[in-house]
């Protein structure tokens, strides 16, 4: 086993090992290159096994982390070293990364046994009274557009770095043929906001939306995310909410019959005195 950096990586079989091992897309070449500042592998001569790991550099010192838009790293193969945290630990000297598996993390799946709960029942029939339509296509830009303007209202830490990798990454995901690209139309086919989502391997994963404030009032995202829960379960694959620490975004995925879905996280920090001391001034800086 050893770290390979991004640009002496064999991405052909990387890629080829996340696929055959039903990874998260999360993993993939093409993911990781536009939400991570940087990013090698753990992987062994044979690439049969491994993992990817997202770092930054600071102050000349890696910390492993997990990027913006993206949920956790995972093991891929069999013969998942039981020292893996004393082996990264010993290239990283610094970590706080999701990792998929048991722990207190939370994301949510959708759930096909509960009945959806009041509010969105409430909700879709308030879409469906109002005359709203969902049309397959490539409203990329517009819907770009809507986040743009929607999303750092609701996640005070979105900024235009995170935007501009959010476009990087909804190309990517268009380039490499697994985007689903859902918009929401009015009575008048003017359109009111869309959705992205990625279907990769064995489940359908809910990226971004935006909407109008007025259709998303008239219950439009919850009938347009009803209906691709309902696609993605006549397909036999799973319904990914993608997940957020945002309770009213979880609240949200629950009113739509999610489950909480439990990953862990790798935390250490050995870095020298000196390190520490910077990064708090640094962080008290920043307010």
């Amino acid at each position: 086993m050893k770290i390979i950096e991004r640009a002496d990586i064999d991405v052909v079989k990387w890629d080829q090992l996340v696929d055959r091992e039903n990874g998260l897309v999360f993993n993939c070449s093409c993911y990781l290159d536009a939400v991570a500042e940087n990013w090698c592998i753990y992987v062994n001569e044979e690439y049969t096994s491994g993992i990817a790991l997202p770092y930054v550099v600071r102050l000349n010192k890696k910390k492993l982390y997990t990027p913006i838009f993206s949920r956790t790293t995972e093991w891929l193969g069999i013969n998942c070293p039981k020292d893996l945290e004393k082996v990264l630990s010993e290239w990283f000297p610094m970590a706080s990364i999701a990792i998929r598996g048991n722990g207190d993390l939370i994301y949510q799946e959708y759930d096909p046994t509960p009945e959806l709960n009041t509010q969105a029942k409430r909700m879709i029939k308030k879409a469906e009274k109002c005359g709203y339509s969902i049309h397959v296509g490539k409203d990329i830009d517009s819907i770009l557009k809507t986040i743009e303007v929607e999303l750092p209202k609701k996640v005070k830490s979105i900024g235009s770095g995170s935007l501009s990798a959010l476009k990087e990454l909804v190309k990517a995901m268009d380039d490499k043929g697994v985007l689903l690209v859902k918009s929401v139309y009015d009575t008048q086919h003017k359109f009111k906001g869309g959705l992205f989502f990625i279907e990769y391997n064995d489940r359908v994963i809910y990226l971004k939306g935006g909407f109008e404030q007025q259709a998303k009032k008239e219950g439009a995202m919850y009938y347009a995310m009803h209906l691709e829960i309902q696609e993605t379960m006549s397909k036999g694959k799973v319904f990914d909410f993608g997940g957020s620490r945002v309770q009213g975004v979880r609240n949200f995925n629950l009113n739509l019959g999610g489950k909480d879905i439990h990953y862990s996280m790798l935390n250490w920090n050995n870095s020298p005195a000196w390190y520490k001391v910077a990064h708090k001034m640094a962080k008290m800086m920043k307010g």
